[in-house]
């Protein structure tokens, strides 16, 4: 395993560092320029590039055409774009090989890009889309999206090369490519749209949340925003509340043992209560039941 950490006056040479992505960057304000890159690379070739920068800044590159890259914002004070894609703490970007890269960071930012070799995510049944996907990284299970976005950066390739974790990366991006059409490229009205559905999300949570209601309130059809939210987070409405729902369950599973599951699946709102223990333990790798057992096991 061998790591780098460098800080950097000079935008241009901080794009030059990289140069199998064959990136440019611009800086859009003016002032003097800081950034910072920490590069970590395994035995099996699989890298790690954590990148910061005090400005905002436009950045293009191409991806090599042996590898599989996957981007997740660790910090940031206000969306990035992507290719015409929404970047989050909650939405990822998975670029394939050859893939051409357009991108606009906004100060404060820090951006990890992972970089697996081609053959060790394909196989002879994954057909690779055309452009860059969005992932949901709430389909990741709660153990892989914890090592990659919370790990101090150098046990992160051990998360990584862990076997059951990269298989679960590996499982995850295989389904984008399988299972999602390649999403066009979204506006600036839908990117305003789906951070106002995003915020009116957040301020009813914890309700029962009809698409109706959040369609009145921001003023627009129903369908619209159904269509518009598919485009740019490849899932629909009500799935990305179901998601946001169980993980503030199980945050509380995992803090709380008093809970009772039923009452807070019901204080939740939660739709299909039937499938509820069946859905928390195939995002989370264990039953709610089990998540409380574990808190009773490293309780003092």
């Amino acid at each position: 395993m061998y790591s780098s950490y460098r800080v950097f006056q000079d935008i241009d040479e901080q794009s030059d560092v990289l140069t199998q992505l064959n990136q440019s960057y611009k800086q859009i304000e003016s002032g003097q320029y800081r950034g910072t890159l920490w590069s970590m690379y395994s035995d099996q070739h699989i890298a790690v590039h954590i990148e910061s920068a005090n400005s905002s800044m436009l950045q293009a590159g191409m991806t090599p055409a042996d590898q599989i890259c996957l981007g997740i914002m660790q910090r940031q004070s206000q969306s990035c774009l992507m290719n015409g894609l929404l970047l989050s703490q909650e939405i990822g970007i998975i670029l394939p090989p050859n893939t051409y890269f357009d991108t606009r960071f906004n100060d404060s930012t820090q951006f990890m890009l992972m970089c697996f070799p081609a053959h060790l995510i394909l196989d002879s049944h994954t057909s690779l889309p055309s452009s860059i996907k969005p992932i949901h990284l709430d389909l990741l299970p709660d153990l892989s999206r914890k090592q990659l976005i919370s790990a101090l950066p150098f046990h992160l390739l051990d998360a990584l090369t862990d076997p059951l974790i990269f298989d679960e990366i590996r499982t995850c991006i295989i389904d984008q490519f399988n299972e999602l059409p390649v999403l066009r490229k979204n506006s600036k009205n839908d990117y305003k749209l789906y951070c106002k559905f995003h915020d009116w999300i957040m301020a009813h949570i914890q309700d029962k949340i009809l698409i109706e209601s959040a369609s009145h309130d921001l003023g627009i059809s129903r369908r619209h925003l159904e269509i518009c939210f598919k485009a740019i987070t490849g899932m629909s409405p009500q799935k990305y509340i179901y998601m946001f729902k169980l993980n503030a369950i199980h945050r509380i599973l995992k803090q709380r043992s008093d809970k009772n599951i039923t009452e807070l699946a019901h204080e939740w709102h939660v739709p299909h209560l039937g499938r509820f223990s069946q859905d928390y333990k195939r995002l989370f790798g264990e039953s709610p039941s089990t998540t409380i057992r574990r808190l009773h096991t490293y309780s003092p």
